[in-house]
């Protein structure tokens, strides 16, 4: 690892065009929360070259902090992890991962860890290269997101049910517990109301 830079798991939410090659991406990182960089020609593509920045692919990121609040972080190096390229099989799965990524870019903050956030949301591309109804693997990441801020009572209704949605929602081979439509339906207005809440 180079002198004063840091490691950590990364995934892109957003890339935005910039310039003729590059790329702005932004992105969370369970250790350090909301990144953004600017890729150099990462849209550039050759006989040895491909791009492999793109939404919804994770990496093994090695960067330097921006000395300067108004100036990125120096990317270092970027090696792709897993892609969750599947989802691209559901537009309904697509959208749902769209919208959540725009929420949580919203909510993410700079250097502020979230490694809750980032497991669940990884293991809810997983989960939705799997399935073509994006409601349960949405359902359960954000789940996750509440209990990292701290906003899960005991208001919640079944809530013998929290401990083992939980496991679902940061494991992603962990069996869902059997709910009839009412349940579901219930856990999910609440769950989403509160996710509301925490974005406004």
């Amino acid at each position: 690892m180079s002198a004063g830079s840091l490691k950590t798991r990364y995934m892109i939410l957003r890339k935005t065009p910039f310039r003729d090659t590059s790329l702005v991406v932004a992105g969370i990182s369970a250790d350090y929360g909301r990144l953004d960089f600017v890729l150099k020609g990462a849209r550039a593509i050759g006989k040895k070259q491909f791009p492999t920045a793109d939404v919804f692919r994770e990496f093994l990121l090695e960067f330097r902090p921006s000395r300067r609040a108004e100036s990125m972080p120096s990317l270092v190096a970027m090696d792709l992890a897993a892609s969750h390229d599947g989802i691209a099989q559901s537009m309904d799965c697509y959208l749902a991962a769209c919208s959540f990524a725009a929420e949580t870019l919203r909510r993410a903050q700079p250097m502020l860890e979230m490694p809750l956030a980032w497991q669940a949301f990884s293991v809810m591309l997983t989960r939705m290269e799997r399935t073509l109804s994006p409601k349960i693997p949405l359902m359960l990441a954000r789940l996750a997101v509440l209990r990292e801020h701290g906003i899960l009572s005991g208001v919640v209704p079944y809530p013998e049910l929290v401990a083992p949605l939980f496991r679902c929602a940061v494991e992603a081979d962990a069996p869902l517990p059997e709910l009839d439509e009412t349940a579901l339906n219930r856990v999910d207005g609440w769950i989403e109301t509160r996710c509301r809440m925490l974005t406004a």
